[in-house]
């Protein structure tokens, strides 16, 4: 079992970057790390993601032993920047022919908490720019909803 494995995720403006994996070949550009973008839409990000984490947990699993993976669990923050429904489509498709073809996946969202920097109260927040509703100051740091991790992995 492989607990709190972080995923990478590069997170700039627009970019574009040729991706091989599985003997497929894909080509990335994004015009926000969120989607939209001149060649596939909103889920390109979303398929990065998703061959990283086939990538993490493969590894794992092989260093373990193991043959296949039947259970894996991802925990991602509602401030990720990370489609659910885009993710959980890439995840379909990029698992065949994987250790994970046939894994269950299991997804843990994980809402997202802001702290006033200025009176230091704790409240839920949807965005990056909610203010305090204690004393309305406008910056806050966000403590909790940027994960994006690989929780734990059930390989055989």
């Amino acid at each position: 079992m492989v607990e709190e494995e972080l995923l990478t995720c590069w997170q700039g403006s627009s970019y574009r970057e040729f991706v091989k994996f599985q003997d497929k070949s894909f080509v990335q550009c994004l015009s926000s790390p969120w989607g939209g973008g001149e060649a596939g839409g909103g889920n390109m990000h979303e398929l990065s993601i998703a061959m990283n984490i086939i990538e993490i947990a493969e590894e794992n699993a092989r260093r373990e032993g193991a043959s296949f993976i039947s259970e894996i669990e991802l925990e991602i923050g509602a401030l990720s920047g990370v489609v659910l429904e885009a993710l959980e489509f890439a995840m379909e498709s990029a698992v065949k022919g994987t250790m994970l073809e046939k894994a269950e996946v299991k997804i843990d969202k994980i809402p997202a908490k802001a702290k006033c920097v200025e009176c230091g109260k704790i409240f839920n927040t949807d965005d990056l720019y909610t203010p305090c509703p204690e004393c309305s100051n406008p910056f806050s740091d966000i403590i909790q909803g940027k994960e994006l991790k690989v929780k734990s992995l059930k390989a055989e």
